[in-house]
């Protein structure tokens, strides 16, 4: 199984022996994401949305535009399935996306007899009805854990052993405050599914044409309390900030992210990750 960094949001895509799975998306050329405050990405992805096909799934953790963006979702080849929250899928249903499933927390379900998705709730700060996701590969027994949102905390959740955490970690300040400690839950999460690899989702806010408002309430990275953190409690885990066309595969043993090839300027992209071994 292997595990790709997608764009600058929140797109990743899990890939392994006969199946894809590419979650929250932003993969065509249009208006720059807005996770929080405005701030837009760099604009590059590592997948074209025409680079998809047949039996890949599109995985929506909200119905939040950063994790349902529409534009991406109408350009689809017609068999690709969007899962996700109800809120979500009607929302891809309104741009023409004819295959969908609806889950709620703690469904389950098997596509294909290879990639197992279960969902449980979080604490989602964006969105209606936002899901966390354990992806496993059926041949192999490789897991992800998913939670773009702020994770639940330990004891509310049914949790089992994962290979890698694919986490937020964009924690909210206020004057320096720190709001959301994402990077604490985080490495508590962690600890609890016992993983080895720590995949942080960092959106590179740009504060350049910030308001004075926007920069009181400034969302910050913790990445380095994450890896003094994930250092001291978890000291066989790797956290690796993948940029877009970065990826590590689950099959081996914690070690540097494959080379990034050269990125491309635009999201429209010929390119397609390797799917590697499941």
């Amino acid at each position: 199984m292997r595990v790709l960094r997608l764009d600058d949001a929140y797109g990743w895509c899990v890939a392994g022996r006969g199946f894809r799975v590419v979650v929250d998306p932003w993969l065509v050329e249009s208006e720059a994401p807005t996770p929080e405050l405005g701030h837009p990405t760099d604009g590059r992805a590592a997948l074209a949305a025409d680079a998809l096909d047949a039996p890949d799934v599109v995985l929506l953790t909200s119905d939040a535009e950063p994790h349902c963006h529409l534009v991406t979702l109408a350009q689809l080849p017609a068999p690709v399935r969007v899962v996700g929250p109800a809120a979500a899928v009607r929302r891809a249903r309104s741009v023409g996306v004819r295959s969908t499933i609806e889950l709620a927390p703690d469904a389950e379900i098997c596509l294909d007899g290879r990639i197992r998705i279960a969902a449980q709730a979080t604490r989602g700060r964006a969105g209606r009805g936002a899901l966390a996701y354990r992806l496993t590969a059926e041949a192999s027994g490789h897991s992800v854990h998913l939670d773009t949102h702020r994770p639940r905390r330990v004891g509310e959740a049914r949790l089992a052993r994962a290979d890698a955490l694919i986490v937020a970690a964009d924690a909210m300040r206020v004057l320096g405050r720190l709001l959301t400690p994402d990077a604490l839950e985080a490495v508590e999460l962690a600890r609890a599914l016992e993983v080895d690899w720590i995949l942080p989702t960092v959106p590179p806010y740009g504060l350049a044409s910030a308001t004075m408002a926007e920069r009181l309430a400034r969302p910050g990275t913790e990445l380095r309390l994450l890896r003094a953190l994930a250092k001291l409690h978890l000291p066989r885990a790797r956290v690796a900030r993948l940029r877009p066309g970065q990826s590590v595969n689950l099959a081996s043993a914690p070690a540097a992210p494959a080379a990034t090839a050269k990125r491309p300027s635009r999201r429209r992209t010929d390119g397609e990750p390797a799917t590697g071994s499941a």
